[in-house]
């Protein structure tokens, strides 16, 4: 049988890719993230889970031949290449993982900072692999995205949405990003997809964005991300009320924290659990507003953990998933927590209301509506019948949800008919 050779552009941590690499911060640097009274940097973290997952997928398949090709900040040596259950990774030293090269591009993100060594990197790997597609992960993140612009035209390109930060509303409702970064990347972004063959999203709102401010006579591919959870309805042991979590919780921390703080004169005892990472600005400014509200002996900080599975052993100590959304459409983390039981209170989206197309699975607000998000709060303490009734709808909508096997044979199907148009289009 004939099998498809496809590269990934991406970018991605899980152990098994921790496992075959070494990683090392400068010295410098630990000295100046000391001086400067900031976090250590965690490199010992799994980020961007639905890559492993849709990996672990592609480990079975016997129709394509998979190669993985990504930087990696503070990786010792020049690269590192390895396989691992079929699948063949190409690892580089990042060109912007020390200090100086980073303050270049600070001081070039008007300029459209190129990633031009990166760039040269993937290209010059993808060139000597010679795959029938290339299947560019996101594109918002130019470290890698910037490659499409000098890859030959001769290989077939697919970009997978992630997000799309060209959305107009994306700013503002993302306070983690300064303006002159949220300016460069989402100009690249824009110049990525527009470099693209075709484009992998099944979200019908990212779609409109992408044909009205980017790329009008864009071609969809039906291909998701491997964001299904396993299904565990199992019970433990509860720590906490509420969790917050996120791979960044300046994503929507502080309404967290606003809709717990108003929850909390009704409910004096409820207490929130908070999980994830933070730039040292947005903790600062978040802990003085907790100690404010007075809340400081009822929010815990988790910070980011190492792996997803410590991520989800975690959030089942809360009874309950606080999650309201600013940027997503919908977001794995409402996703995770329906799967392991957790009952979810979070904002309307164009999507998030689709999980209640068929039953009840799921509370909603208005975004950034503080008061709305505390009085479902109440409501989820005050009521325990309703509490299970959502529970256990939660769990019957998760199950509904496609398999990430089923997922990743849509990417193969994908993979077949890009090759079909291109080689008609020659």
């Amino acid at each position: 049988m004939s099998r498809i050779k496809v590269v990934w552009v991406t970018g991605f941590s899980n152990p098994i890719i921790r496992s075959h690499i070494t990683v090392a911060i400068p010295w410098y640097e630990r000295l100046i993230r000391r001086i400067l009274n900031m976090p250590p940097i965690n490199t010992d973290s799994d980020k961007c889970i639905w890559n492993t997952n849709a990996i672990t997928e592609f480990e079975h398949f016997d129709d394509v031949d998979l190669h993985v090709i990504m930087p990696y900040y503070y990786l010792v040596g020049k690269d590192v290449t390895f396989t691992h259950n079929g699948v063949h990774y190409y690892l580089f030293k990042d060109e912007c993982d020390n200090l100086f090269r980073r303050l270049v591009k600070r001081f070039n993100m008007k300029n459209d900072y190129p990633y031009t060594i990166n760039s040269r990197r993937i290209v010059s790997k993808i060139k000597a692999i010679n795959p029938s597609v290339v299947h560019y992960i996101g594109a918002e993140n130019p470290y890698y995205g910037c490659s499409i612009f000098t890859l030959p035209k001769s290989f077939p390109t697919i970009v997978q949405l992630q997000t799309v930060m060209s959305e107009p509303d994306f700013e503002k409702n993302y306070p983690g990003i300064s303006h002159r970064e949220y300016q460069y990347r989402s100009r690249t972004e824009r110049r990525i997809i527009q470099h693209a063959g075709f484009i992998g999203s099944t979200t019908k709102v990212l779609s409109e964005i992408v044909k009205k401010y980017i790329a009008p006579n864009a071609v969809f591919l039906n291909t998701k991300l491997a964001l299904t959870e396993p299904i565990d309805k199992s019970l433990v042991d509860k720590y906490y009320d509420f969790v917050y979590f996120a791979a960044d919780i300046s994503k929507a921390g502080d309404v967290a924290v606003e809709a717990f703080a108003l929850a909390k004169q009704k409910e004096p005892s409820i207490t929130l659990d908070i999980v994830g990472g933070y730039s040292p600005d947005f903790k600062v400014k978040l802990d003085n507003r907790i100690h404010e509200l007075s809340l400081d002996s009822s929010i815990y900080f988790e910070g980011t953990l190492p792996s997803h599975h410590d991520v989800i052993t975690q959030i089942r100590k809360s009874r309950f998933a606080l999650l309201p959304l600013r940027v997503d459409m919908i977001s794995g983390t409402i996703r995770e927590s329906m799967a392991n039981g957790l009952p979810v209170i979070t904002t309307i989206t164009p999507e998030t209301p689709m999980l209640n197309s068929s039953r009840e699975s799921i509370l909603l607000a208005d975004k950034d509506d503080v008061q709305g998000l505390a009085s479902c709060m109440i409501k989820l303490i005050q009521n325990p019948s309703f509490v299970e009734s959502l529970r256990n709808n939660a769990f019957i909508t998760a199950e509904e949800r496609d398999s990430n096997f089923q997922l990743m044979r849509e990417w193969v199907r994908a993979y077949s008919f890009v090759i079909k148009e291109f080689n008609h289009d020659i």
